[in-house]
């Protein structure tokens, strides 16, 4: 076919720029992924000089991904200065919750003829269905004991939280018996009483949210990189770094029994009981399961590691300590309560929660007021 010279070069030219423009697509996607590869070599030369620092990047500051899929999950979002991590009060409401500043409340606080109860403890303790303060409060309406309880179980508390809830919060409340529930959460974690070569009372959240203050929350854009400049280039009159006091020497088990301790110091100075009851745990203990529990619940040989070594040595330390009850033993002859290896379903829960009744009632503890010199010391 032959096309007229005018033809001709149009079609010449419409060749020339479709040329044209293949060759600058090609130079500037050369010029795009050049650029890319030089923010990863950046990005990669920054990591390993944070790494240097001996602090990397943090991510993110709460995750609460521990609680994914559960609808009481959604609560865990709300800070705590001293505590680490707190229930949202809004969310709690709409599933049902009465709270008060961190407690749940089951009750009449205004009842000034009311014994007044506080409950402490991590996630098995929480103010979810099915947990044993509950069962505790409703044995009590039960034996018709005006009783008042507060629930201050969080998950992921230890008893280093408990220990600074009941300073903080506790006291202020003015209660006449204190409960606290524990023993999984201060395994070999240092999230609590602590673990060698950690430090004591220090909560994991806390690590991130000071690391936030002191090198800056990450970048969405090059994070690794910004960090790196943030800590060269950037760091005139700034913060140095963090004091986490002391290096902690103890066992776990035994930051867990100084807790206790103090806990039941604060008791006694304040004119309320206390008691610590060592939770039960899958496998600890007389604790026979069943072959379907026993399939069902699968605990990490990291996790059974630390779960025998911390409750050997707790058991030792506490065995003749009158305000620490052993409850490990609270199913045997029995078996199909354990949802994990620390949670119960709701008649373990059920259980537990009539077993904490029957040793406050042993120790006459449920009568309306204690002693008269210690309602004279609470006063104070």
């Amino acid at each position: 076919m032959k096309f007229s010279p005018e033809k001709k070069m149009k079609l010449s030219r419409i060749s020339r720029l479709k040329k044209s423009l293949k060759v600058r697509f090609v130079f500037v996607s050369c010029i795009v992924a050049a650029t890319v590869l030089l923010f990863i070599l950046l990005e990669i030369v920054s990591f390993g000089l944070n790494a240097s620092f001996s602090r990397a990047t943090p991510p993110f500051l709460i995750d609460t991904g521990v609680l994914r899929g559960a609808k009481e999950g959604r609560s865990l979002n709300y800070l705590d200065p001293l505590l680490g991590v707190a229930h949202n009060p809004f969310t709690l409401k709409t599933l049902g919750h009465r709270t008060f500043h961190g407690f749940e409340v089951h009750g009449d606080p205004d009842d000034r003829q009311a014994l007044r109860i506080i409950t402490l403890g991590g996630s098995t303790t929480e103010c979810f269905v099915g947990n044993w303060p509950r069962a505790l409060y409703e044995e009590c309406k039960k034996r018709k004991i005006p009783v008042v309880l507060f629930n201050g179980g969080v998950s992921s508390y230890g008893s280093g939280q408990e220990l600074f809830k009941l300073i903080r919060d506790g006291i202020i409340l003015r209660p006449h018996v204190v409960v606290s529930y524990d023993g999984v959460n201060d395994r070999g974690r240092g999230n609590s009483g602590g673990n060698e070569g950690s430090h004591r009372l220090l909560h994991p959240v806390h690590y991130r949210i000071y690391s936030q203050l002191l090198w800056g929350g990450p970048s969405p854009l090059l994070p690794n990189t910004v960090a790196a400049l943030r800590r060269t280039l950037f760091s005139k009159n700034s913060i140095e770094g963090i004091e986490w006091g002391l290096p902690f020497t103890m066992t776990s088990a035994a930051g867990w029994l100084l807790n206790v301790r103090t806990m039941n110091a604060v008791a006694s100075e304040f004119g309320f009981h206390y008691v610590d009851f060592l939770q039960p745990a899958f496998g600890v203990g007389d604790y026979r399961p069943s072959r379907e529990e026993y399939a069902r619940v699968r605990v990490p040989d990291n996790d059974r590691k630390e779960l025998d070594k911390f409750y050997r040595e707790a058991l030792r330390f506490s065995s003749d300590q009158e305000y620490i009850v052993d409850l490990t033993n609270v199913f045997a002859g029995r078996n199909g309560f354990f949802r994990d290896y620390c949670h119960l379903d709701e008649e373990g829960n059920r259980l537990v929660g009539h077993a904490v009744f029957r040793e406050l009632e042993s120790r006459r503890w449920l009568d309306r007021f204690p002693s008269p010199a210690a309602e004279r010391r609470r006063q104070r």
